[in-house]
């Protein structure tokens, strides 16, 4: 769909740490949103990943090439 198409590829903020596969929280346009680590590496807090794909109100994110927390 349309907010898909939006959103798959764009840049977010990890707003608490997570492990691969676990749930947490991203920000992304200012906006919270239920994430999912899609990535084999754990996130930290304030680590850019980059939304692979949209499930409902979850995203699933990744580490980004730069992953340190900003």
């Amino acid at each position: 769909d349309r907010l898909t198409a939006q959103i798959v590829g764009e840049l977010a903020t990890v707003q608490q740490a997570m492990a691969p596969g676990e749930l947490g929280r991203v920000e992304l346009h200012g906006t919270l949103w239920h994430a999912r680590n899609g990535g084999s590496a754990p996130l930290a807090a304030g680590c850019e990943v980059v939304v692979e794909s949209v499930d409902g109100v979850e995203l699933r994110v990744r580490e980004t090439s730069d992953n340190t927390p900003t």
